[in-house]
């Protein structure tokens, strides 16, 4: 009855009075309080409990025994609780309506049961045995004890030992698991509907519910529920101000700006409630969801700026590279690195085709005119990871696109790249182990600077560029083809005027003239940065 009494207390009654304190709007539900059960058996002040009508004869009726004294006890227990409701006497008994139904007591033993005749000297005698499980069985302090004092009975034991689980329990925050027995049998597969309706009804289980659903499943502080959710709102809290008045209203302008249904939420006196966990689920997958979006808006930001801040030195060093040796296209010097000019994510059929090389990362990507073994140029796709360079064809068959791998080189195997001293937009990838291509792109400069820092990279050696007019690339039937480039004020770059044939004999590009070699191509206002200092301050993380 009194673990019963504190489920009551701390899952209805003390809900349903907190409701009351804060002025909440709510329909109260009616309940059986098991506290005149508890007031019953153990008294109260200006009543008499069964405990004391039973203490009360065994002293003063201490001499005799028997049915006598039982049925003394019975008589007295009848004249002191009979207005009680729960309690209903019989020939040679008492009911007791407890919280788990009627219950029947037989008086007779009742009072030799109470009595504890296991005086303190009876106590000391067997606390001074050799035997330690003997001493062990009688742990009882009596030397604190007055010789003469009256042992105690059975039903002041158990109810002093009631009252102090209590204060026990007070001082903590328990949750209930309720458990049904699903029949008596200990058998599985076995349900018993009378006996697990009969528990659900002394549980309070049924009363409970209805407790919980017409009050609020969530309530919390002002303060606390602002400082949660006021990320929601752009009333109380932006990148330029936050909430500044007291927590209530706060609170209430979260609830408004986010449209929640005014019966959904109530303000208390101190704590806002939300009636259904649905709400407050809804208000922590905003919550997540906006914590989400700002780490994506972080991340995003940071990646822009260390990808500008990366372009901007791959265009530093790109100046370096050609300044003195090559002359530079006009529109050029200017231009942005930008790495991706078609939009491989978009792109699911050559993200297929590039399946089995997945875990390399897209640095350059754009089409190529690539000159085969007649001379002839062919538009290719040319791409550039941290690990290769791949050449890529793609046709169109019966309305589908298609993509195939014309060719993988390895940067490792690269051993040099050669262009000439001209604005031209030609380069030869020279591969000693396979063969070489020629190519042509308006953006060479980003596509060389793109695989200087991947060949760095993996050999940590600088990758060789050769500046000359005329050289000799390998073809794939293993022939050698002579390139030479001279200038032609009619043929405009970067692809210029292309002649000759690859048939043992040479390929002539005329260009126009560029700008000159010494132009300074540098990012204005870029600025390298400069290299800590040996043993340099650090900063704690």
């Amino acid at each position: 009855e009194k673990l019963q009494q504190v489920f009551i207390e701390l899952t209805l009654k003390r809900e349903q009075e907190e409701y009351v304190r804060e002025g909440i709007q709510w329909t109260e539900i009616k309940f059986f309080n098991n506290q005149i059960v508890c007031d019953l058996i153990e008294g109260k002040k200006g009543a008499v409990g069964l405990f004391q009508v039973l203490d009360d004869v065994c002293f003063t009726m201490h001499a005799k025994a028997g049915d006598e004294v039982d049925y003394k006890f019975l008589e007295k227990a009848q004249g002191a609780c009979a207005s009680n409701q729960h309690f209903t006497a019989f020939s040679g008994g008492f009911t007791i309506r407890h919280y788990a139904g009627d219950v029947q007591y037989d008086v007779s033993g009742f009072c030799d049961k109470n009595k504890d005749t296991l005086f303190p000297d009876i106590i000391e005698t067997m606390q001074c045995s050799q035997n330690q499980f003997i001493v062990s069985l009688f742990p009882e302090q009596t030397k604190s004890q007055q010789s003469r004092k009256r042992p105690t009975t059975a039903g002041f034991k158990i109810k002093s030992s009631a009252n102090k689980l209590m204060d026990t329990l007070s001082k903590c925050t328990p949750h209930y698991v309720r458990c049904l027995k699903p029949n008596d049998n200990k058998s599985r597969n076995d349900w018993n509907s009378k006996r697990v309706n009969h528990q659900v009804k002394y549980l309070g289980l049924l009363e409970n519910v209805r407790v919980r659903r017409a009050g609020f499943a969530y309530r919390a502080p002002f303060q606390r529920f602002l400082n949660r959710y006021k990320k929601l709102s752009q009333n109380t809290w932006s990148s330029t101000h936050e909430w500044q008045g007291d927590p209530k209203s706060g609170a209430q302008q979260i609830c408004q700006d986010l449209g929640l249904q005014h019966g959904q939420w109530q303000m208390g006196q101190s704590k806002i409630f939300i009636k259904n966990p649905e709400t407050v689920f809804h208000l922590e997958e905003l919550l997540e969801r906006m914590d989400f979006d700002m780490v994506v808006a972080i991340q995003k930001a940071w990646r822009a700026y260390t990808q500008v801040r990366h372009a901007l030195e791959m265009r530093a060093m790109a100046a370096d590279l050609f300044k003195g040796k090559k002359e530079r296209q006009r529109q050029s010097t200017d231009r942005s690195f930008d790495g991706d000019y078609l939009n491989y994510e978009a792109n699911v059929g050559l993200q297929q085709a590039m399946d089995a090389y997945r875990q390399e990362e897209i640095l350059f990507f754009d089409k190529v005119q690539k000159v085969n073994r007649r001379g002839k140029p062919e538009e290719r796709l040319w791409i550039v990871t941290d690990s290769a360079c791949y050449l890529i064809a793609e046709a169109v068959q019966k309305g589908q696109q298609f993509y195939k791998i014309m060719r993988r080189i390895e940067l490792h195997k690269v051993g040099s790249v050669s262009v000439s001293t001209l604005q031209d937009g030609y380069f030869v990838v020279h591969v000693p182990s396979e063969y070489d291509s020629l190519l042509m792109n308006d953006k060479k400069t980003e596509v060389l600077t793109h695989m200087l820092e991947g060949f760095k990279g993996i050999t940590g050696r600088d990758l060789q560029v050769n500046f000359v007019d005329q050289f000799a690339f390998k073809l794939k039937n293993g022939k050698q083809c002579k390139i030479a480039f001279a200038r032609n004020e009619g043929a405009q770059p970067p692809a210029g005027k292309v002649s000759g044939s690859s048939f043992g004999g040479n390929v002539k590009v005329q260009v126009a003239t560029g700008m000159p070699k010494d132009t300074d191509t540098t990012p204005h206002g870029f600025q390298k940065r400069q290299p800590r200092a040996a043993g340099g301050g650090g900063g704690g993380g």
